[in-house]
């Protein structure tokens, strides 16, 4: 809601000279939310084989406030 929050990351790129067919960079990223209770982090890949550079993630968000104990974590993905 307007505020600004530190984005952290880090990226692998392919393993020069592998033989795997497929070889995408590594990226995860992690956000704490400041005064929300919150933090996210999402790992994934990019993929700009098709022209047009795509980002793949999973991520998951921790609260540390819920109203049930088995609902302080979710995961989703996003491209």
């Amino acid at each position: 809601t307007g505020g600004v929050y530190p984005l952290v990351g880090w990226f692998a790129n392919p393993v020069a000279g592998s033989t795997a067919l497929s070889k995408l960079l590594a990226i995860t990223l992690s956000v704490q939310w400041g005064n929300y209770g919150s933090m996210t982090a999402w790992t994934g890949t990019c993929d700009a084989s098709g022209g047009v550079p795509t980002i793949t993630t999973v991520w998951h968000l921790v609260r540390t406030g819920s109203q049930y104990s088995w609902d302080h974590m979710l995961t989703n993905s996003d491209v």
